[in-house]
């Protein structure tokens, strides 16, 4: 005989939940579990209820059973559950706001400790950039009749964010490189007669547009390398506290998205914003004449 302890954590104002543990493949109770105990312990603050439920089922057979948990609630959301399975115990996070709180994401090592048969009922492919969705999703079908395979459309509302995110960052980008071709056509208007020294020392008009560029180069760099951990820190940081205000929680792949290559492409983007910026007024110094320059005060 084994006891099975389940322990809901749940909160609504007003709260009401109903727990009962189902045996596999059989039709309303089963003969083969028992409930043994429920205990409810309520904490009322203002208007916000918490209410944990704690129940105990026996199987009273001597075989191992599966079972499914049901939980009915009403206008309640699920914080947290976990259930001990003798000595051994299992807590479940919630990831997923559907179905008032009750569908979780969880990895599949976890999901098979809980019910170690368990077989999935489908899944979803990510392919990579450039594969041919129809062409695999064709190839897929043809291993039998029994296999329903199915291509998602591109939502567009997702279309539409992602659009809107690009646009966002594109127009932060040029705002930062107006600001660096500021700075650096005043910088090269104060230093102007610096640059026509140079020149008549004899460097030449594409040494002018490096030293100009290398004004700004490795400030660019500095802030890249700078602004990139800072982002990443802000990242995970803010989308927890906006998935807990929602009720629910975000997977730890939610927040490691970043490989190394595409970290290191962010932190040489400030250098890139830094250099097309001073172009122009580098440009322009490498054109001036030397008389002029040396005139400038």
């Amino acid at each position: 005989m084994k006891k099975l302890l389940l322990i809901c954590l749940l909160s609504a104002a007003p709260a009401f939940a109903q727990g009962v543990l189902l045996e596999r493949g059989v039709e309303g109770a089963s003969p083969n579990l028992r409930a043994v105990s429920e205990r409810v312990r309520i904490r009322i603050d203002r208007q916000y209820a918490q209410t944990v439920l704690e129940q105990e089922f026996d199987n009273v057979s001597d075989q191992r059973l599966e079972g499914r948990y049901v939980l009915r609630t009403a206008g309640a959301t699920v914080e947290g559950f976990a259930y001990w399975n003798g000595e051994q115990k299992i807590v479940g996070e919630v990831f997923d706001t559907e179905n008032r709180g009750l569908a979780m994401l969880t990895d599949w090592p976890t999901l098979a400790r809980a019910i170690p048969r368990l077989a999935p009922q489908w899944y979803d492919v990510a392919l990579r950039p450039g594969t041919n969705a129809r062409a695999y999703a064709n190839a897929l079908g043809g291993l039998g009749p029994g296999f329903d395979v199915s291509v998602n459309a591109n939502n567009p509302f997702f279309l539409t964010l992602v659009g809107m995110i690009g646009l966002l960052t594109l127009m932060l980008a040029l705002v930062a490189g107006l600001g660096v071709l500021n700075t650096v056509v005043l910088t090269t208007r104060e230093r102007v007669h610096d640059i026509g020294v140079f020149k008549a020392l004899g460097m030449t008009p594409r040494q002018i547009i490096v030293t100009v560029v290398c004004w700004v180069a490795g400030t660019g760099l500095a802030a890249g390398l700078l602004a990139v951990p800072a982002g990443i820190a802000l990242h995970r940081y803010v989308l927890p506290v906006m998935a807990r205000s929602a009720g629910t929680n975000v997977p730890a792949s939610f927040l490691h998205v970043y490989r190394l290559d595409e970290l290191a492409l962010l932190g040489l983007s400030g250098l890139v914003i830094a250099v097309l910026g001073a172009l122009l007024p580098a440009g322009w110094a490498a054109k001036v004449s030397t008389a002029s320059a040396l005139r400038a005060e």
